[in-house]
């Protein structure tokens, strides 16, 4: 898997082949966010120590839907990548694989009996289910789900947006490019930005911080860390604090050491190899 230079802008997709890779994905979802998530579902969810997280969330799915999508239609969808941008509590906006071809018919069925309302963005068809809260879905080809929920007028705005980064092109965040270069191939990723005041291992002065990983063999997977500050200043510190430090496995009861850090420019990163059991605690908090 090639990775683009951290300096060059990446293209939004308009196919779903060209939206396997971790980048392209990511660079999908509305700008408006808070936490960015991105997860190789169909890799990570055959861990057992993962399985019961992830399913959770297909969970979710199906109840926003008022069952519209069942547990069976979900996973026959063999969701294979999922990328997540999230504002806060229940809103937010996804980018979904898989094969969700059986999707419109099922939605377009829910719309004739008033179960979901049908809008048009740009000629995609939109639809809409209400429950706690809106949830727009559309399928702008087999291979792609999109997902926005919240209150007011935010889920449309964000789904608006997703449709238009589909059609029209953008970049991708600097900081994000910048990590995903540093990483290599990943699997999974959890991305904060400073108006969330909850960092993963979150440092003074982080205006953007990131856990991202790979599965070992052996059910362990290799963390990188990865935080950007606002000045020159604060990043020395930040690599003397992080140099020698151990991270709690609140799951395993294990202190795992941390590794190669390092620091380049307003940059520091670092990186520690960790159980599954620890991986969510670690990037989400225990």
């Amino acid at each position: 898997m090639s990775l683009p230079p951290a300096s060059t802008p990446t293209a939004a997709p308009s196919s779903t082949g060209s939206k396997s890779h971790p980048a392209m994905l990511l660079n999908g979802l509305p700008t408006d966010r808070s936490e960015v998530w991105f997860v190789e579902f169909a890799k990570v969810s055959q861990r057992p120590s993962q399985r019961n997280h992830w399913e959770e969330d297909l969970e979710l799915l199906v109840r926003a839907t008022n069952g519209i999508l069942d547990q069976v239609l979900v996973e026959s969808a063999g969701i294979t990548n999922a990328a997540f941008s999230i504002n806060r509590g229940r809103e937010g906006a996804a980018i979904l694989q898989g094969d969700f071809s059986a999707f419109p018919e099922v939605l377009g069925k829910a719309a004739e009996v008033g179960g979901a309302a049908l809008h048009t963005h740009r000629g995609l068809e939109l639809f809409v289910v209400t429950d706690h809260s809106d949830l727009y879905l559309a399928v702008p080809d087999s291979g792609t789900l999109l997902l926005a929920q919240g209150d007011g007028a935010l889920p449309r705005r964000l789904f608006e947006e997703m449709v238009d980064r589909g059609q029209d092109g953008g970049e991708l965040d600097e900081s994000l490019a910048r990590l995903l270069a540093h990483t290599g191939p990943i699997d999974f990723l959890v991305a904060q930005f400073s108006e969330t005041g909850n960092s993963i291992l979150g440092l003074p002065g982080s205006m953007y911080v990131a856990g991202a990983g790979r599965m070992n063999e052996g059910d362990t997977s290799t963390l990188h860390f990865h935080w950007e500050f606002d000045s020159l200043a604060q990043a020395p510190e930040a690599e003397s604090l992080m140099t020698g430090q151990h991270l709690n496995g609140y799951n395993s009861g294990e202190d795992h050491p941390v590794t190669d850090v390092r620091r380049d420019g307003t940059t520091v990163t670092a990186q520690a190899a960790v159980p599954d059991i620890d991986v969510v605690g670690l990037l989400l908090g225990n």
